[in-house]
């Protein structure tokens, strides 16, 4: 954590990583494929919850999208809420994940995680409104699942209390439920 830390996904070096765990380079490769694989570790104490708290949102989410009568303005939903208090937990894995934007496994993971998002919404909206192709709303849910996430990462990573984070991921949710409205 400290490598990726300090220098950041593409500076971090697997023989300064293995030097201050004080392991040779074949013990590290025993327990992980690559550098990848190691960034992926240790991010995955927030990717993960990251990934199931979007996932559950959109499983409440996503039938109430169907009528106008769900459309409510809200507060940030309770998994948001614990999600956000998990960050606080894991400043440092948080400062890795937004340290550097560039980062490509970063961007991998951030795809992944919409992909399986974007999935999820488009199959709460099996049908498609009258005169719209279910590939435009696929498309749609993909966008909308993007952005999502990179919002939800921004958010993590901005300077602000505890309650600016929850503000700002009821603003998304809203953001996200008007979308859904949409399809």
């Amino acid at each position: 954590m400290r490598e990726f830390a300090l220098r950041g996904y593409k500076g971090a070096s697997l023989r300064q990583i293995c030097a201050s765990a004080g392991v040779t380079t074949g013990a590290l490769y025993f327990f992980f494929k690559n550098k990848e694989d190691l960034f992926r570790t240790v991010v995955a104490p927030v990717m993960e919850p990251l990934a199931q708290m979007l996932a559950s949102s959109v499983d409440h989410e996503v039938p109430l999208s169907r009528s106008l009568e769900g459309r409510r303005e809200k507060e940030v939903p309770e998994a948001a809420r614990d999600f956000l208090e998990l960050c606080a937990e894991q400043s440092d894995v948080v400062k890795i994940m937004t340290r550097d934007k560039d980062n490509p496994v970063m961007e991998i993971l951030v795809s992944e995680v919409a992909a399986d998002l974007a999935n999820k919404i488009h199959e709460g909206l099996l049908v498609p409104k009258a005169g719209r192709e279910a590939v435009e709303d696929k498309f749609v849910a993909s966008w909308l699942a993007g952005t999502c996430v990179r919002s939800v990462i921004q958010i993590i990573g901005a300077e602000g209390t505890f309650e600016d984070s929850c503000r700002r991921m009821a603003t998304v949710f809203n953001f996200i439920l008007a979308g859904l409205l949409q399809l």
